[in-house]
């Protein structure tokens, strides 16, 4: 609500550029065929007047037939979380079905508990599957990942 107005600007900017403009939280994105430099110093033109800046540090420009990520998910052909996100999850349901969940969380040091990492692995399979709803890979971690959570809370 807070940025509201300023949105409202930079949406109408970009529509008379013919530029797409999505915002998550703190993240813009700007799509199409358009002079980066210019957009950039509109947005700097318009954040001017608030508390608001760019931060240069997470400006990215990133041309066609790259790797284009928005807020963790790849963007190009069609969504997608990245390769190595889902790398990370086979490993980690890899670990748990050859060496059970506790040995695995002796390994990666983790602090709280079953429950919570188990949770915490549920949320990330869940981001991907709210990413692309027919990952059949996922749905089966899914699947097996709440089936060990269910059986710690019957313990």
């Amino acid at each position: 609500m807070v940025f509201r107005y300023y949105d409202d600007k930079i949406f109408d900017y970009c529509k008379s550029k013919n530029i797409r403009y999505t915002r998550y939280a703190d993240d813009l994105t700007f799509s199409g065929d358009f002079n980066c430099k210019e957009v950039v110093s509109f947005i700097r033109k318009v954040l001017s007047k608030t508390s608001f800046a760019i931060n240069d540090n997470k400006t990215k420009f990133v041309s066609r037939g790259n790797r284009q990520e928005v807020t963790g998910v790849v963007v190009n052909e069609k969504l997608q979380v990245s390769a190595i996100y889902r790398k990370k999850i086979r490993q980690e349901v890899y670990y748990i079905i050859k060496f059970g969940v506790d040995k695995h969380l002796e390994a990666i040091e983790w602090e709280r508990s079953i429950i919570d990492y188990l949770h915490h692995l549920l949320g990330r399979i869940n981001f991907t599957l709210t990413i692309n709803k027919n990952d059949s890979e996922m749905r089966r971690y899914y699947e097996y990942i709440h089936s060990v959570l269910k059986e710690y809370k019957e313990e």
